[in-house]
């Protein structure tokens, strides 16, 4: 009896050791905890220095990390991030992402855009800058754009 409760103790031991061991691997570099966490891309549209692993906000929250820094295909910079399954109902397809090097270091600030409602799908690849000043840039460039595209509308409605 007794030996049999060792042997029943040690194959329990051996098999908690071995899930350890696959649960780790399978969390190396760039790799998420499925089970907390989903893996998402940001593709930079420059160079930007940020260390990894740095930390993803949104509104001041963390909400993941970034795990791994890169080049694509085309030589741009690639970020994977980990961002926590908790947080991802708010994030939409149209998601943001801008390097803040204020401060201590480097955090990866995530800007969601109110103008879409359309969730993110299973893979989901962002666009990211290099700094708040160009995010600001490109997004000032998309309202007018979509202001003058409105105002055609109008006129043209108006026309008819």
């Amino acid at each position: 009896m007794a030996r049999q409760k060792l042997i029943t103790t040690s194959l329990c031991l051996a098999l908690l050791a071995l899930c350890s061991l696959i649960f780790v691997a399978g969390c190396g570099k760039g790799a998420c905890n499925p089970l907390t966490s989903k893996k998402a891309l940001v593709k930079l549209q420059a160079k930007a220095d940020i260390v990894v692993p740095s930390p993803v906000t949104l509104n001041g929250v963390t909400i993941g990390q970034v795990t791994d820094a890169a080049l694509d295909s085309q030589n741009k910079p690639l970020l994977s991030l980990c961002l926590e399954k908790k947080f991802l109902e708010g994030l939409r397809k149209t998601t943001v992402f801008y390097v803040n090097k204020e401060g201590a270091g480097t955090t990866l600030v995530c800007e969601v855009i109110p103008d879409d409602a359309t969730p993110i799908g299973d893979d989901p690849v962002f666009l990211g800058f290099d700094s708040y000043s160009n995010y600001l840039a490109w997004r000032t460039e998309n309202i007018v754009k979509k202001g003058v595209n409105d105002l055609l509308k109008v006129i043209d409605g108006a026309l008819k």
